[in-house]
């Protein structure tokens, strides 16, 4: 043997395995590539904007709430709220500013304040946006939200949980 021969010879790859390997790859990556396309198709054709709109009588109860609050109408509140409806925060007018505070307001707070107004007789809250909702009772509705205070505007989001009492 010569120096050129004393080493073993190197084995070439199988080639049904490296054809086999390539075609597993191949395959693979169609799939994927099948099914990214197919779920983006899914998610452009199945979202409909009105599954996320709240049912009718749910948007009566918020829009009724809206309107309690702005026309500092206590009968209107109580009317539309139970027993254990709670509000999770407070709001204090300070100078043109409004401070909001976590609190657990009743639904005794909340009519009296309404019945009182305590300094929100120019409060103003207008929906600015479409309601949107998640769940089928009970329902979280979040509505893009204007509020106002004596000619003072802020924009926000309104949070709400509506249960049916039937």
């Amino acid at each position: 043997m010569t120096a050129l021969t004393d080493r073993p010879p190197h084995e070439a790859p199988e080639v049904g395995r490296l054809r086999r390997k390539n075609r597993l790859l191949a395959v693979t990556l169609v799939v994927v590539v099948v099914a990214m396309v197919g779920l983006g198709a899914w998610i452009l054709f199945d979202y409909d904007s009105s599954e996320a709109a709240p049912p009718a009588e749910v948007l009566e109860v918020i829009r009724g709430y809206e309107e309690a609050v702005t026309t500092n109408n206590a009968q209107l509140a109580e009317s539309i709220t139970t027993e254990d409806f709670t509000r999770p925060y407070v709001l204090y007018p300070l100078g043109g500013l409004v401070i909001f505070d976590e609190a657990d307001m009743s639904r005794a707070d909340v009519i009296r304040e309404l019945t009182y107004g305590e300094g929100w007789s120019e409060w103003v809250v207008s929906p600015i946006g479409e309601a949107r909702a998640v769940g089928e009772g009970p329902w979280h509705v979040s509505v893009p939200t204007s509020f106002s205070l004596k000619g003072n505007a802020w924009e926000g989001i309104s949070l709400y949980t509506i249960v049916d009492d039937a």
